[in-house]
């Protein structure tokens, strides 16, 4: 609608006094409003006036109100958290750690006054400590590390670098066991009397990382590198072999090949799922992810379907390992690392120069639950060793590797919620430990609305701090 022009010349023209009647008469109205009497005013006042509505019926027909809805609460208020209940240092100078299936002894590795690493056993306590790999001939000026068990209990599968000085590069990241260049797949007897070769790096690969042998032992899987002109890291893939004892003698044979994701650059294997249908994986795999980024996924050998796990948004998680009841994701990531933590990466592979990382627990729920009685967590850390205000910090903590108790571990009273971590303590000198802490698993609530909470300023509660 159009003003005329000379209606509001004139009302630029009024004054406040011959304003003052109309702003009389407005607050005499606001004021005799019942709603104002009331207290009844803003935003929900219609809801409030039915309330009071049906309380006055509810008096005079003695009818119960309905509750008042209760608000959501944010993921940062959520109650029940898996805390560290207990930690203690078990083995000094020990390196990369596993737990065999019995749970009866573990494997790790430690490194020489020579420099180099050797392969040793010992109880879950660090008792009766032997060495596997030190009266070999074949493992001498070489680094035999990261042991893995097979599921017998009767053999054990590492990595040995054997070319460690003929490289002659004064890196770290190169010699150091977490580097792969040039690494074998050996296996050995517990007994340390029979060990054999299972690859040459020459056929194909000169990388190998990871093995991990499926659940009834029959296979073995690992990450290899087939292109180093690629990206960073190089390209690489994923090993599955059969494992086989022919006349007693261990060989793999019938090698898959996969490559899962879009990236075709880095990417690891940790482990396979409990049904031995699948794997736990790390890398950067989606079309557009940063290099320097990894997420965890699992990925199905039969369908070769892939499911993101975590999404990190370009930090780094790696090292999943499941629980032995399939509920938890145990794995390794430099997320929520304070200022100045941050470190360049390796000029190989992404452990060659560690980053600070923590211990970190996703919820994975109930597996057989469907649809949307399948519920969404969030990753929650575990050990915050890098967090200056918190009662473990050790500052520059690598959490390298790990390793859960065994599912009949119960029997040596062990339970499903212990853990021995491998930790790099000194990121200048190397020095590392394992340590084991035990665990309370609560299952969390599921996650709601909102963004995950900057975990977490709490010290748990009878924790002592690391010596």
């Amino acid at each position: 609608m159009l003003i005329p022009r000379t209606l509001i010349r004139r009302s630029r023209r009024r004054t406040l006094p011959q304003l003052s009647p109309l702003l009389y008469w407005l607050v005499v109205a606001i004021l005799v409003s019942p709603s104002f009497a009331s207290g009844q005013t803003g935003v929900g006042q219609g809801e409030t006036a039915e309330r009071a509505a049906a309380a006055e019926r509810a008096a005079s027909r003695d009818v119960e109100l309905p509750p008042l809805p209760v608000p959501k609460p944010r993921l940062g208020e959520l109650p029940l958290r898996p805390r560290v209940a207990e930690e203690r240092l078990i083995i000094p100078d020990a390196g990369r750690v596993a737990w065999s299936v019995q749970g009866d002894f573990i494997a790790f590795d430690r490194r020489g006054e020579d420099g180099y690493y050797d392969i040793y056993l010992s109880t879950p306590e660090g008792g009766q400590e032997r060495c596997l790999t030190c009266p070999l001939l074949e493992t001498r000026n070489a680094h035999a590390m990261d042991p893995r068990w097979h599921p017998s209990g009767r053999w054990v599968v590492f990595r040995v670098q054997p070319r460690a000085r003929a490289l002659k590069m004064g890196a770290a990241e190169i010699t150091s066991p977490a580097g792969g260049l040039h690494t074998e797949l050996w296996v050995i007897s517990t007994e340390g009397r029979s060990f054999y070769r299972l690859t040459q790096t020459g056929h194909g690969s000169n990388s190998l990382l990871h093995p991990v042998f499926s659940h009834e032992g029959d296979r073995l899987a690992f990450a290899a590198r087939v292109a180093s002109r690629r990206g960073k890291w190089g390209e690489w893939v994923i090993r599955v072999a059969r494992f086989q004892l022919g006349r007693g003698v261990p060989r793999l044979s019938k090698v898959e090949t996969h490559q899962p994701g879009q990236n075709k650059l880095f990417l690891s294997v940790h482990g396979f799922t409990p049904d031995d249908r699948g794997l736990i994986l790390s890398g950067n795999l989606d079309a557009g992810a940063p290099e320097a980024g990894r997420d965890l996924y699992r990925y199905d050998l039969v369908q070769r379907n892939l499911e993101p796990l975590t999404r990190s948004r370009g930090e780094a998680d790696a090292e999943g390992l499941l629980s032995p009841d399939g509920r938890w994701l145990a794995f390794t990531s430099n997320r929520n690392l304070p200022p100045g933590q941050r470190r360049a990466l390796g000029r190989f592979i992404p452990e060659a120069r560690p980053e600070p990382r923590d211990l970190w627990l996703l919820y994975l729920g109930d597996e057989d639950a469907e649809g949307s009685e399948r519920a969404t967590f969030e990753p929650v850390p575990l050990t915050l060793f890098n967090h200056p205000a918190h009662v473990h910090s050790k500052g520059g903590v690598v959490v390298d590797s790990f390793a859960w108790a065994p599912a009949g571990a119960e029997e040596s009273e062990l339970s499903q919620g212990t853990l021995l971590v491998h930790a790099v303590t000194d990121l200048q000198t190397g020095d590392e430990a394992i340590w084991r802490l035990e665990v309370d698993l609560a299952p969390p609530s599921p996650a709601l609305d909102g963004p995950p909470p900057a975990w977490h300023s709490g010290a748990p509660t009878g924790a002592p701090a690391p010596k």
